[in-house]
This record gives structure tokens, C-alpha cells and sequence, in this order.
């Protein structure tokens, strides 16, 4: 039994199962790799000195880095399973869920100030989130899928079409 707003399913159009990685462009995520190893790269020499120095951890932004591109890779790959309907769906939770957080980072008790900015919420175990990342996100599906729903399909979205969305 299959929902429309289920996991992908990884058949081909003949039915017959598809392999995880069918489609998966090896170009770019050699380059995405490739960059991460460049910036882990450049945040421990960028850091270290200065942390050897004053007698710190050398290697605490380069094991703070990792983790963070860990959480990552695992949230795009997560990212990749989810079927672009369901995500669509859910845009207007997701819109709300930033709107939410975006009123939160105002609260002095809840949103924190990082380099004079008061646009972050403290989680525990040193992580912060911007909440206008998660609002712009969400802008951006939510006027995708306006214009999307436009019926004329032979012709770009008129000027009145992109002002509404």
C-alpha cells in the first residue's frame, strides 16, 4: 500500500527496482567532498596556531567542523529520500516553523547574540540555529510551488504570476 507522499520509490519505469545510487552524480559530489576537505583543511590551519598558543585544544574547531559536516551529509542524504511532494506539502508547516523561530531570536531570554547579531537560538551541546535559514528555505518552495500550480504550461509566469507568489 503506497501514499503519494511516501519515501521515493527506487523503481525504474519498468518496474523493476533501481539501485540507491541510480542517478547520482559522482562529478558533483566528488566536488562537494572535495570542498569539505578543503575547508577542514583550512579551519585547523586557520585556528590551530592561535589555539596551541593560548594553551587550548588546537583541534577543537576541527572536531567541531567534522561533526558539523557529519550532520550535514547525513541531513542531505536524508534529504535525498523524501519524495518532493511531501516536502511540498508541508512547505506552509515549515514557513510557520521559521516565521516561529524567526519571533523567538527576539525573546532576550530564548535567542542569543553572536558578533552583535541577535539572529540565533542556543541549543545544548554548543549548536545554534538560525532560524532565518529554515524561513529561507521555505520562501523559496513556497514560491516554486506557486508558480508551479500556474495551469499554462507553454509560457513563463507572467509578471503578475511572480508578484503574487
Amino acid at each position: 500500500m503506497s501514499s503519494q507522499f511516501s519515501l521515493r520509490t527506487r523503481r525504474n519505469e519498468f518496474g523493476q527496482r533501481r539501485g540507491l545510487f541510480t542517478g547520482f552524480d559522482h562529478w558533483l559530489s566528488g566536488a562537494v567532498i572535495g570542498l569539505l576537505g578543503l575547508g577542514v583543511a583550512l579551519v585547523y590551519a586557520s585556528t590551530r596556531q592561535w589555539f596551541a598558543s593560548n594553551g587550548l585544544d588546537p583541534q577543537y574547531y576541527l572536531k567541531r567542523h567534522i561533526v558539523n559536516i557529519i550532520i550535514g551529509l547525513l541531513l542531505a542524504f536524508g534529504t535525498t529520500l523524501i519524495d518532493y511532494r511531501l516536502l511540498r506539502a508541508y512547505t506552509p508547516i515549515v514557513w510557520g516553523v521559521g516565521v516561529i523561530g524567526l519571533i523567538i531570536v527576539l525573546i532576550p531570554a530564548l535567542g542569543s547574540t553572536v558578533n552583535g547579531a541577535r539572529a540565533w537560538i542556543s541549543l545544548p551541546g554548543g549548536f545554534q540555529i538560525q532560524p532565518a535559514e529554515l524561513a529561507k528555505i521555505s520562501i523559496i518552495v513556497g514560491i516554486a510551488m506557486i508558480l508551479a500550480e500556474k495551469n499554462d504550461h507553454n509560457s513563463y509566469p507572467s509578471n503578475t504570476d511572480v508578484m503574487k507568489a
